[in-house]
């Protein structure tokens, strides 16, 4: 019974199963013999006797473990009988005594990879998985005739060059690391900052690296010019471009804000049309142009509130020069938003077709040149409540908050909408007082404007 106990606990996993599987099959032999006792049929006798046959064939083929409680064995384990000593032997093995700090050894001696891992600086490929399990080292002491035998050298104060690779030992002491950092600063000190190193002779640098390093270097040329190539664009300049691209008429100057489409951001541009088409000519670092159908870029749309930075938007206009003041009055104006300390700025800005979005004083430079289509959007231009002509006459009032019609022209617009609300017979009494309380109401009309077209109104009738 000792000897399964021990099996059990201290065996290999061979064993082990060996022993689990006798157990198994004489509690099934056991189990199916009083069954053939009870029942008396012939399978469960038949059964108990086979599974006994296996158990005795098991008995023989395993192999038990005996271990001594007094006897210190390695297979053991930390937990079996002589654990104490074993743990405080391995956690507390024998150091080996330090040498005098006067002397300094020739070199380790050379040792094969058989020897362990740490018996070289890099450990071998072919490692064992398991670790040899060795006995503790004696403690080696001063005492030792071979160490008092060695001959003691003193290490003079000024450390000489750090010896050949063959020669030197496997750990650097601490003095030669400290010289070694001296002289690749005194190194550093004298190498000038402005003057690249001079590469060796009879050695070329690759061409792969040369064309990388032409490549940083003209990068670094792209970068500076790319902040003033706008100065390319004079009068002259541009006189020359428009023979260039074929320009017909009297461009506009416009400023686009942004075009994902055309990866286009805060760029000075022209615009014309011809033959039914929308032509932009952008001032890039290489100026090109791009076309639109004119059925597409005449839908306008605005797009209200937009994140403005009055620091960074459009700082490349002022190199521009001669054409400077011809963009910078085009520039949109911005607002803030939010409590004092939280606000931020906002800019209006209008889309022509898709993705075209220019400034408010840009659509204005083109109003007299395009018959634009007007689809705004609004909370109040949604609402089904209000009429067309109030809808048309709110519209006019947003084009004029953001600069793109003048009084003048916001003005005639309104006169003109309220004089087709006034003639129209469609309209009955109720609903044209209630478009006139409503103009009033948000400021789209004064109270003279009301009574005047009431007045007209009532001659027509």
């Amino acid at each position: 019974m000792r000897k399964i106990l021990y099996t059990l606990r201290y065996g290999d996993g061979r064993t082990k199963a060996f022993l689990i599987g006798i157990i198994s099959s004489l509690f099934l032999a056991i189990v199916c013999g009083a069954l053939c006792f009870v029942s008396n049929p012939l399978i469960f006798g038949g059964a108990a006797f086979a599974l006994a046959i296996v158990a005795a064939v098991l008995v023989v083929k395993a192999g038990f473990t005996s271990v001594d409680g007094d006897t210190d064995s390695a297979d053991a384990g930390p937990a079996g009988p002589g654990a104490k000593a074993r743990q405080g032997a391995d956690e507390q093995p024998a150091r080996p005594a330090q040498r005098p700090a006067e002397a300094v050894d020739v070199g380790p001696k050379k040792q094969s990879a058989k020897e362990g891992p740490e018996a070289l600086p890099g450990r071998p490929e072919n490692v064992p998985d398991e670790p040899v399990r060795r006995e503790p080292l004696e403690a080696v002491t001063d005492a030792d005739p071979e160490i008092q035998s060695r001959p003691v050298r003193e290490v003079p104060a000024d450390v000489p060059d750090a010896p050949p690779a063959a020669d030197r030992p496997a750990g650097k002491s601490d003095t030669d690391k400290e010289s070694k950092k001296e002289k690749t600063s005194k190194k550093r000190d004298e190498m000038p900052e402005d003057e690249p190193e001079e590469e060796p002779e009879g050695r070329k640098r690759p061409a792969k690296q040369k064309k990388a390093v032409e490549e940083e270097t003209e990068d670094d040329e792209d970068d500076e010019s790319s902040v003033t190539y706008l100065k390319q664009y004079t009068q002259k300049n541009m006189t020359k471009l428009f023979k260039t691209v074929r320009v017909k008429g009297d461009p506009t100057a416009i400023l686009i804000d942004l075009c994902e489409s055309e990866r286009i951001r805060q760029c000075p541009a022209y615009v014309w049309q011809a033959k039914g088409q929308i032509c932009f000519l952008l001032l890039e670092k290489s100026p090109r142009t791009v076309s639109f159908a004119a059925s597409e870029v005449l839908d306008v749309t605005n797009r209200p509130g937009v994140s403005a930075s009055p620091k960074q938007d459009y700082q490349n206009l002022s190199d521009l020069e001669e054409l400077k003041d011809e963009f910078e009055r085009l520039m949109p104006a911005t607002f803030s938003e939010g409590m004092a300390g939280r606000y931020s700025f906002k800019k209006n800005l209008y889309v022509l077709g898709h993705d075209i979005a220019i400034t408010p004083m840009s659509l204005r430079a083109m109003l007299p040149k395009f018959e634009f289509r007007f689809k705004l959007k609004d909370k109040l231009l949604a609402d089904k409540s209000f009429s067309d002509y109030f809808k048309e006459a709110y519209k006019w009032k947003l084009l004029w908050n953001d600069g793109v019609l003048t009084v003048k022209e916001y003005q005639e617009r309104i006169r003109h909408s309220l004089s087709l609300m006034a003639l129209d017979k469609k309209v009955i009494d109720y609903d044209f007082e209630k478009n006139l309380s409503q103009m009033i109401h948000y400021r789209l009309i004064t109270d003279e404007y009301a009574d005047y077209f009431r007045a007209r109104r009532a001659e027509k009738k």
